[in-house]
């Protein structure tokens, strides 16, 4: 698929409630900007990360790609034109463990403590 050189992609997301109901995540995670009440972009067109911090992540995330090409906007969607769902809480929950943090450094958590 070739669209042009002048192309623009963004990832269209928000937070997903146990209704299925769009949300607005409690932190917008940085280069992410709120487009309404609910929904947020953030431009992907090589990649995308969502960051965000352990006491305010989502338990699950909701998203299509809005590809604007040659004054056309095209949405990407999952099968049967539904969006795409990452299940955030059940990714924390089977992450290794993240190494200890450095004498002296500082951790998302705090200060580190040393024995």
């Amino acid at each position: 698929l070739h669209l042009g050189d002048n192309v623009g992609c963004e990832l269209h997301w928000a937070c997903l409630e146990d209704s299925g109901a769009w949300v607005a995540p409690a932190m917008q995670p940085g280069r992410s900007r709120a487009v309404d009440p609910m929904a947020s972009r953030m431009e992907c067109k090589f990649d995308c990360v969502l960051v965000f911090p352990r006491d305010t992540a989502p338990k699950s995330v909701v998203f299509v790609v809005l590809v604007q090409a040659n004054g056309h906007e095209h949405w990407l969607k999952a099968t049967g034109g539904k969006e795409f769902i990452i299940d955030v809480e059940e990714l924390v929950q089977s992450a290794p463990p993240a190494p200890a943090p450095l004498a002296g450094s500082q951790s998302a958590l705090g200060p580190a403590r040393v024995a």
